[in-house]
């Protein structure tokens, strides 16, 4: 008699932290906002916000790296995760990634500012402090000019050499800005041309930034960037568009200098903070009248408000590169003066004119330099062989140099060494809106927007169909941006829970942390695995790998159950 068991039928999954990460995607309405503005015809099967989202799952999962899409998205069950019955990773092929990525150009903008409306609505974010700073990505390869031909803004950028922050003027490259919110997340970003100067891509993130806060009828919003933001038409767009600024000076802004003698004269410096390593910072602040001169326009006045700031731990590095530095230069500058007072000189004169020719030359730092020049009598050459008789022996003068080097002095006559000072500058004269304590802090804050780029520099390993054109790169910008988004979000919410909660949690092994970063969380996840089993035409899945740390981190983002969900999609 035949028996009627069966063997289930059954399929591996990989999991991950795929349901952590589409949890962020629904809630940010990635797929919608994509779909809505880029329709596709009724004939395709896999729509543009489809193809964005399986992006964003490539750069996520595995090595954060966006090539070989339909590769990487094989053991994922993406017909579940986007509701799309039939839909398989071999769908998102090169050619159909590609062509999302053109429909994306010149969308980006407007898209992305669509998702972070939604980000701000839904998770509350904070929109009064920004952090805006830019560094350059390295190419390799040939990149054919733009074809698109959109005017202004949707100019896509063009991969040139430039000043190269990776040190690598030979490559070309393109410039990479990026504006986030004093919690971190990213509010704006884009790709620019290599070549691009940064004082006029600040001014152009303003206007961007102003366009967002205006939407959004938020006021009272700042500026903060580094010392490429501190110029004069900065400062008068930042008047026009009523956007404060909060910058460092740059060291060659005689302003500076003037910042710091101010402060060494002070008899004592007011505390302004105390790090947990014990670093100190002390500080005062002044208000400078400054005249705002622009071609074409009247000349206006306006008052900035300089901070002179001393860090303990800044002079203490200092002191040390002034120490190896000036090490250097020594031997540098005695080899230099045991040559120099070997020579012999005609006249006086000619030994002044070689002497200061080559002190200059020499530019030197640390040390300076006092010198005699002497008169020698020595004897002429005489012809080779015996003399003839009575022959007389001449003379002739000669002119040395003799120098005596000694070292500068470091440390300033009232005490102080101002190698440990930074300045910094803002429009804010008002200290009730924004105090000298706020006003450090919020510079110190700047290491947020540069946790992104450490990131970005990794997942640019991309298949060629990606960098085909400047279009697609411009387009890629998105893609980015997206996934900077959703893992800042990730972050925030968990460490915002921890805090409250107080403790910490779990990360790589065994080891735990007060501060996760969802880099990290994301690759605590990775381990996760499921089967699929098909029972009476319906699969269930069985979670593999899951234990008490990752639902630790679920209960802390109020996503406890994502993972419980055991039944799938019935297929026919």
């Amino acid at each position: 008699m035949a028996s009627n068991n069966r063997i289930p039928e059954t399929r591996q999954e990989y999991l991950g932290a795929i349901p952590l990460l589409m949890s962020y995607f629904d809630r940010l309405h990635i797929k919608d906002i994509v779909d809505q503005a880029l329709p596709v015809a009724g004939q395709a099967h896999v729509s543009h916000g489809e193809s964005v989202i399986a992006m964003l799952l490539a750069m996520f999962l595995r090595e954060h790296r966006l090539y070989q899409v339909d590769e990487r998205l094989k053991d994922i069950d993406l017909a579940a995760l986007l509701g799309h019955q039939g839909l398989t990773a071999d769908q998102f092929n090169d050619n159909r990634l590609g062509w999302s990525l053109d429909k994306l150009y010149g969308n980006t903008a407007q898209l992305y500012a669509s998702v972070i409306f939604a980000a701000i609505k839904t998770f509350g974010l904070k929109i009064k402090r920004f952090h805006a700073d830019f560094t350059s990505i390295v190419l390799h390869g040939s990149y054919p000019g733009s074809e698109s031909g959109l005017p202004g803004l949707l100019q896509p950028p063009i991969p040139a050499r430039g000043f190269s922050k990776d040190h690598r003027p030979d490559l070309l490259q393109l410039v990479w800005g990026l504006v986030t919110s004093e919690e971190g997340v990213p509010i704006l970003g884009n790709f620019e041309n290599g070549n691009a100067a940064e004082p006029e891509l600040f001014r152009k993130q303003m206007l961007q930034l102003a366009g967002i806060l205006e939407n959004l009828r938020a006021e009272g919003a700042v500026m903060i960037g580094d010392s490429k933001l501190c110029t004069i038409a900065t400062m008068a767009q930042a008047a026009d568009l009523k956007m404060p600024i909060l910058t460092l000076t740059p060291e060659t802004w005689n302003l500076r200098a003037e910042a710091i003698e101010h402060a060494c004269k002070m008899k004592e410096l007011p505390l302004l903070m105390v790090t947990e390593e014990g670093e100190e910072y002390r500080g005062a602040s002044w208000d400078i009248p400054v005249l705002i001169e622009e071609p074409g326009k009247p000349c206006r006045s306006a008052w900035l408000r300089v901070m002179a700031v001393y860090s303990s731990q800044l002079a203490k590095q200092k002191a040390v590169s002034r120490l190896r530095a000036s090490k250097k230069e020594e031997t540098r500058l005695k080899a230099w003066s045991q040559k120099l007072e070997a020579r012999e000189f005609a006249c006086e004169t000619d030994a002044m004119k070689v002497l200061n020719h080559e002190w200059k030359a020499a530019n030197a730092k640390y040390y300076s330099m006092s010198y005699n020049i002497i008169r020698e009598e020595t004897l002429e050459k005489r012809r080779p062989g015996r003399p003839t008789k009575g022959a007389s022996v001449k003379s002739k003068s000669i002119w040395r140099v003799r120098m005596n080097l000694s070292e500068k002095a470091s440390i300033h006559p009232e005490g102080v060494n101002p190698d440990g000072f930074f300045v910094l500058m803002t429009t804010v004269t008002d200290k009730r809106k924004m105090s000298d304590v706020q006003m450090l802090t919020l510079y110190k804050e700047q290491k947020t927007v540069e946790i992104g780029f450490h990131w970005l520099k990794g997942p640019m390993a991309m298949g060629p169909i990606f960098l085909k054109t400047p279009e697609r790169i411009q387009a890629m910008g998105f893609i980015f941006l997206l996934t900077l988004l959703t893992g800042a979000l990730i972050q925030r919410d968990l460490r915002k829970s921890l805090r409250k909660r107080g403790g910490t949690v779990a990360y790589l092994g065994h080891k735990r942390t007060e501060a996760p970063t969802w880099n990290s969380i994301l690759t605590l996840f990775d381990s996760i695995r499921a089967t699929q089993v098909r029972i009476d035409g319906v699969w269930h899945r069985i979670l593999h790998l899951f234990n008490e740390d990752h639902q630790e981190i679920l209960t802390l983002l109020n996503l406890e159950h994502i993972y419980e969900n055991n039944s799938c999609h019935v297929y026919s």
